[in-house]
């Protein structure tokens, strides 16, 4: 539509030109002496287009000549361009190839062609640090500018050159300038201080950073829970041979972190290492108090107490998790050694279906090293375990074994103890 508009404001002008210039019967007269001329109104109104289109065309000219050596610096530089894009694309496809000599080649190629040559030195170095070249990287740094953004750029890979190659001087200095400059997203400084105190083990510094990384959503949850599981051991040790008190340090930590089953499981088992079982039992009373987590509970079974406090403590928790084989087990030890042969039973049969390996472990552990394959329920009333294979392989040596794989002394099943406890087995299940 916009050009038959155009044709026809054309049209409209040309015929109104044209019946103008019909209407010009006048003349002009030029005097330069001692010359006189003497031409129509039409033939000067021609002359001047024809001046007009005629001094366009010679300007026009006049200027492309004089900017050919700008137009062909600028065709240089659009060339130049386009082969360090092309490099670069190079370097990423030979990198995504697996191809490393195809992508340094590229990058190199691309930075002798000046444009974009910060971003392909700092590609070089990405690419220097991941296939661990010292040497590589150590020149890629040297190239990136010490200016504008690129020195944050810089200050990154100076901490990653130092992670990567246990600098340790050159990482402290890089972070120190991180935290300084300000350029850098608080997550990739943190992520880096996290990086750092992991592999150098300085655990404080790890737990603060992925603390940091929590709260801004950058750290999953399983992340989180490993470095603290690595953390919380070594900062209570350093605190206990501190003469701190654990009371006071435990309760210093976040109170989140404090209800973490993992957290709890790997403090008690600190706790029993540096020689306060005392302390350990309390923290895991606490916390069983409020809830129930397997992972507490097997952390406490080599110092748990033999009492019928803990007995009935556990028992509660066995209506919502009585497929969870630690928590039997543990009653398992706990029933033993009360000497509650009929609950002990129960929980046997129990562990023994959920975990085969752990009940004959503990069968190892716990009975047959009193009377080698005669079950302490055996001694008290003559009877023995209903499941005739249970002590198989468990014993290791001196347990003789009958051709048919069963224990040779062992008399066939029977019913429970009758002089154990009076109230019936939960767990126990009827043949």
């Amino acid at each position: 539509m916009r050009t038959v508009l155009a044709v026809l404001i054309a049209a409209v002008a040309a015929v109104a030109f044209a019946l103008w210039f019909q209407t010009l019967d006048g003349y002009v007269v030029a005097v330069f002496p001692p010359y006189r001329f003497q031409l129509s109104s039409q033939l000067l109104v021609l002359l001047a287009l024809l001046f007009l289109f005629v001094g366009y065309g010679v300007l026009r000219v006049v200027a492309r000549i004089v900017g050919t050596p700008g137009a062909v610096r600028q065709w240089r530089e659009r060339r130049r361009l386009q082969q360090a894009l092309d490099a670069l694309e190079t370097a990423v496809v030979g990198w995504a190839l697996g191809k490393p000599k195809m992508s340094f080649k590229a990058l190199d190629r691309a930075y002798r062609l000046k444009h974009g040559a910060a971003a392909a030195a700092a590609a070089a170095c990405e690419a220097a640090l991941a296939v661990r070249d010292e040497v590589r990287a150590e020149n890629a740094l040297a190239r990136i500018p010490d200016s504008g953004d690129w020195l944050a750029i810089r200050q990154v890979l100076e901490a990653r050159f130092g992670l990567v190659f246990r600098r340790i001087d050159r990482l402290e200095a890089a972070l120190t300038a991180l935290e300084r400059g300000g350029k850098v997203a608080p997550t990739v400084r943190e992520r880096l201080r996290l990086e750092a105190g992991t592999q150098l083990e300085r655990w404080e510094m790890a737990l603060e950073a992925a603390r940091k990384l929590r709260r801004h959503d950058a750290l999953p949850a399983p992340e989180f829970l490993a470095v603290a599981v690595k953390a919380y051991p070594a900062l209570l040790t350093d605190a206990l041979r501190r003469e701190r008190t654990f009371d006071a340090w435990w309760e210093s930590q976040p109170k989140d972190e404090r209800q973490l089953p993992e957290i709890v499981a790997a403090v008690i088992r600190t706790l029993r290492s540096e020689g306060e079982p005392a302390q350990a039992l309390r923290l895991a009373d606490t916390f069983l108090r409020r809830r129930y987590a397997a992972e507490v509970v097997a952390a406490l079974l080599p110092s748990l107490s033999v009492e019928p406090a803990w007995l009935d403590r556990l028992e509660r928790w066995l209506g919502d998790n009585e497929n969870d084989p630690v928590l039997h087990e543990a009653l398992l030890r706990l029933t033993l050694g009360l000497q509650l042969w009929g609950k002990a039973k129960g929980h046997y049969a129990q562990l023994l279906q959920l975990d085969p390996v752990r009940a004959r472990v503990v069968a190892a552990e716990t009975l047959l090293p009193t009377e080698r394959l005669a079950l302490p329920w055996d001694r008290a009333s003559n009877a023995t375990f209903p499941v005739s294979h249970s002590t198989e392989n468990a014993a290791g040596a001196g347990a003789s074994v009958s051709e048919e794989g069963q224990p040779a002394s062992q008399p066939p099943a029977a019913e429970a103890a009758a002089d154990t406890e009076s109230e019936p087995n939960p767990t126990a299940r009827k043949p």
